[in-house]
């Protein structure tokens, strides 16, 4: 499974959280354990990555650098898209823990968010390295930008109550995003307003996220675990795009693109 896909759980998330908060259930233990397990394994892989990536850095020659930088962008990507469904989560966790719904997951889910915390910074700091070229560079900070914004505009997107601000890369511009969900008259409306965001940032992920999975095993076992801490038993629909709807929606796409270059601020990059 590609990263991407993470992604998409996180919109699953989204969209099913309130009615599985109002319901007061707390999170799949069994579930939120092994999430926390295949993190750290995940984790783990990264962390080798890097390292091997940093040391070969040190002796390769010009022509090597280049290639070794391509050779590590799979990584990168990967640990970038996984803050979205990480964030969120996490968020999640916090509100359960908060309300006394559910006071054991929220220390599983938040040292796996303190994991990725501190693989993205490792990531940031590798990208300082001199020797990565100008292109790589330049896309590269593009995409960790971007893919900050989608991170907040998810969280964003959350129940009402949850405190998502300390989850967020720029609270500031979150509690706008809230903001403007909160105006939306109805709740169907806020309903499409998401999907159209949530396929928008799927067919930019399509398009700026093109490398091959980096651990694609690890990335399903996350995915499948995440999944089943909602207890899916109770909630048979667990797809945030019905047909019809996502029919419409795709029409919408490519309308769309000039309002989501906005939202990215793509253009102060």
């Amino acid at each position: 499974m590609h990263a991407r896909w993470l992604v998409e759980i996180a919109s699953l998330y989204v969209v099913h959280s309130a009615g599985h908060a109002v319901a007061e259930v707390g999170l799949h233990a069994s579930a939120a354990h092994r999430y926390w397990t295949v993190s750290r394994q995940r984790f783990e892989r990264w962390q080798c990555r890097l390292s091997t990536h940093r040391d070969e850095l040190e002796i390769a020659g010009a022509s090597r650098r280049v290639a070794l930088w391509k050779e590590i962008r799979p990584t990168l990507e990967e640990i970038f898209l996984s803050d979205v469904l990480t964030r969120v989560v996490a968020a999640y966790g916090a509100k359960l823990e908060s309300d006394g719904i559910d006071r054991d997951m929220g220390p599983i889910v938040h040292s796996v968010h303190a994991t990725q915390e501190d693989i993205r910074l490792r990531c940031l700091r590798l990208l300082m390295t001199p020797g990565l070229p100008v292109d790589q560079a330049v896309e590269l900070n593009r995409m960790r930008f971007a893919l900050e914004q989608w991170t907040d505009t998810f969280l964003s997107q959350l129940p009402v109550g949850m405190d998502i601000l300390p989850f967020c890369f720029k609270p500031e511009r979150t509690q706008e995003l809230i903001t403007e969900a909160a105006d939306r008259s109805t709740d169907q409306a806020k309903f499409v307003a998401w999907q159209l965001m949530a396929s928008s940032c799927q067919k930019w992920m399509s398009k700026n996220c093109p490398s091959i999975s980096a651990n694609p095993d690890l990335n399903q076992q996350i995915g499948e675990a995440v999944l089943a801490m909602l207890h899916p038993e109770r909630f048979p629909s667990l797809s945030p795009f019905p047909p019809l709807a996502s029919d419409r929606i795709n029409t919408l796409i490519d309308q769309a693109d000039r309002w989501v270059s906005k939202l990215l601020c793509v253009e102060s990059i």
